[in-house]
């Protein structure tokens, strides 16, 4: 008998995590059908749950989903203030690559924007967060313009955050590298420079060092005695066709005027024409045809100023004196 009465207490302790486990689920379950037949009393509540049982709803990737499918404007605007203020968390320590190829594959325009909204909500002010979600994801290295266009805004919000790294340059190559069509490819490319433009805004010595580092080791990569891989020749390939389109924005091309033998280097290491970084025959003249210009415009002030005082002012004389011109 007292063999029986031990045995049925050690059941009982076994089992009690499983009924608060249960308990938790049906909580959680219960919630999630509020979403669906009562969403105002949802979004009224939500904001409590997230505050009062995390254990229970952070990071719960059904609940998130009921959160992104019912969310209405007065919702989306606390979430915007409360997660920046920390006052509770909605993703916590869930992969949100997880979360990020499931709203890729079910989910809505809208939803998917939003998504990446309460991300950088979320994480917005650690950098460090941001880097590894970027550097760690799966689904972010293969995203199309064509079919992802809402995800492709969400990252670009991410990376204006963050200042540039290898890691970072690495994601953008494979942006590049990855896409199924020349059209996608050229897609890419673009978001590439736009995101280099704010950077070249916000931290252009640390992109230009970084970009150097970047050039310097895939030149590296392809010289070596080892054959280089197909990735590696792919991606320095896709990095000088960045370097093309750069070269086409005036603000990008006088910031990295000092890496033009880095690039023309890689350019010639994947044979990829080169012409368009050589400095022209006459810019070495450009400085004294400024100054010429110049001073030809002095001359030309200085006499308009004389002729002013010595002649009467009138429209006809102007214009006789300009022709002289």
């Amino acid at each position: 008998m007292y063999r029986l009465i031990i045995k049925k207490d050690e059941k009982c302790e076994d089992s009690q995590p499983n009924v608060e486990e249960e308990v938790n689920k049906r909580f959680l379950t219960g919630v999630q059908l509020l979403q669906q037949y009562e969403c105002n009393v949802f979004d009224s509540i939500v904001p409590k749950l997230l505050q009062n049982w995390p254990d229970i709803f952070v990071g719960k990737f059904e609940f998130i989903t009921s959160i992104i499918h019912g969310i209405n404007p007065m919702l989306i605007y606390k979430f915007e203030t409360d997660l920046r203020l920390g006052h509770y968390k909605v993703f916590g320590n869930i992969d949100l690559d997880y979360v990020l190829e499931h709203s890729l594959n079910c989910w809505g325009s809208f939803e998917q924007f939003y998504l990446f909204q309460l991300i950088k909500a979320e994480i917005g002010n650690n950098i460090e967060k941001i880097e590894e979600f970027i550097s760690s994801s799966l689904q972010l290295k293969v995203l199309e313009p064509i079919e992802h266009p809402e995800a492709l805004c969400g990252l670009l919000s991410l990376l204006e955050l963050i200042p540039p790294t290898e890691n970072n340059i690495s994601l953008l190559t494979k942006l590049i590298t990855n896409a199924k069509s020349q059209e996608s490819k050229f897609e890419n490319i673009k978001f590439v420079i736009s995101i280099f433009t704010r950077w070249n805004d916000v931290f252009p010595d640390r992109l230009i060092k970084v970009m150097t580092s970047e050039v310097d080791n895939k030149i590296r990569k392809l010289n070596e005695t080892e054959p280089e891989t197909e990735d590696d020749e792919n991606e320095a390939s896709a990095f000088f066709d960045v370097i093309v389109e750069l070269w086409k924005n005036e603000k990008l091309k006088q910031a990295f005027m000092s890496l033009r033998p880095n690039f023309m280097l890689l350019g010639e290491s994947v044979e990829k024409e080169t012409t368009f970084l050589q400095r022209p025959p006459e810019a070495a003249d450009d400085d004294g045809e400024q100054m010429e210009a110049e001073d030809g415009d002095g001359i030309f002030f200085s006499n308009l100023k004389i002729y002013f005082f010595t002649e009467n002012l009138s429209s006809s004389n102007l214009i006789s004196f300009i022709n002289l011109f």
